[in-house]
This record gives C-alpha cells, sequence and structure tokens, in this order.
C-alpha cells in the first residue's frame, strides 16, 4: 500500500524528497497512538486526494471534518469526526481510528462519503498494526487473542484488497486520462 501511495501522490505533487511514511507509532501504557508527521507518504497522499476530491479528515485545509449523523427518531448514529490536520502533528489513538473507520462506514451506509477518508484511516491503522507486529510481539498477540479487534482489522484489509485499492487505482487512471485528452488541442 505505500508504494501505492508513493506513486499516486507523486503523479500529481512534485516535492523535493518524500522519504519515509508520514506516519510515527508509540505506546504509552496501554494505548497505542500514531503520530501524524508533516512529511513523508501519508501527508502527500492527503494532499494528493485534496485535490482530486475536496477535504479529507487529514488534509490542511479548514474544514472541521464530518458533523454527527442522526438517525430517523434523532438519535446520533454517528458523532461528529474531528479534523485530524497532519499539519498540527496530532496523536491519535489506535481505538480512535478503529472507531473512525467504523463510523466512516456506517456513515457511508446512509449518506455518500469519500474513499479518500476510508483510505487514509485504513493506512494508518495498518501501518500501527505492521509497527505493532514487527516490535511489540506481546501487544500483537494480545490484539489477535481479542476477537472483536482481530474482526475490526481483518475488515480493514479486505477493505483495502478488495474495495479501496482498485478505487485509488481507477481514480487516476481516470484523471490522467482526463489530463491527456485536455492536453491533446485539435489540429
Amino acid at each position: 500500500m505505500i508504494y501505492l501511495l508513493d506513486f499516486f501522490s507523486r503523479t500529481w505533487l512534485k516535492y523535493a524528497r518524500n522519504s519515509g511514511h508520514g506516519l510515527g507509532f508509540s505506546r504509552v501504557g496501554e494505548e497505542y497512538l500514531i503520530t501524524i508527521q508533516d512529511s513523508g507518504i501519508f501527508p502527500r497522499a492527503s494532499d494528493a486526494f485534496y485535490l482530486l476530491y475536496e477535504s479529507n479528515l487529514f488534509s490542511a485545509d479548514d474544514a472541521g471534518g464530518f458533523g454527527s449523523f442522526e438517525g430517523i427518531f434523532g438519535e446520533t448514529v454517528c458523532p461528529k469526526i474531528d479534523k485530524m490536520k497532519y499539519t498540527e502533528h496530532p496523536k491519535v489513538k489506535l481505538v480512535d481510528l478503529l472507531r473512525i473507520y467504523e463510523n466512516l462506514g456506517i456513515r457511508a451506509s446512509r449518506q455518500p462519503t469519500h474513499d479518500s477518508n476510508f483510505i487514509l484511516v485504513g493506512y494508518a491503522i495498518l501501518f500501527a498494526m505492521s509497527s505493532l507486529s514487527r516490535y511489540d510481539a506481546e501487544g500483537w498477540f494480545k490484539i489477535q487473542s481479542e476477537r472483536e479487534m482481530k474482526g475490526k482489522l481483518e475488515l480493514v484489509q479486505y477493505d483495502f484488497l478488495y474495495k479501496w485499492t482498485p478505487s485509488i487505482l481507477e481514480q487516476t487512471i481516470l484523471r490522467k486520462d482526463l489530463e491527456n485528452r485536455l492536453s491533446i488541442s485539435p489540429k
């Protein structure tokens, strides 16, 4: 996924240097934290999605995120999802990212949402899980033993393989095709 996002961001944006994941991972007590950095592949992919679609949860524009979503009886179906601008280097809890991913799915079933948010949140989750499996074996086995957590992670992996990766490729191909058509002037 990192190579795909790197290709995707380099297709639309030109940076002098774009090395690193753009994410950091740490553990404080029993909590796992993901730090969104201002350089690397992750923020560049966020910028590329911002240029192709509109505001996403990580883009540096000033949109505030998604407001709460209410059901037909006035109950809150999906709480407000706050903006996590990469320019502000937020530290986000892994459990919060999983909750956000789940809430994006609830929103998508009731009203259209943009794939870029699923892709970026999912990528941050997969990055955290990759780091956890490599650097904290005890934590990894603990998460693998929790059925609910394991199910959520499997859903993210499934979405990446069968939903979001094809969506990135499709958007890139369509956009390139459009650019090629616009750049060719009739003689």
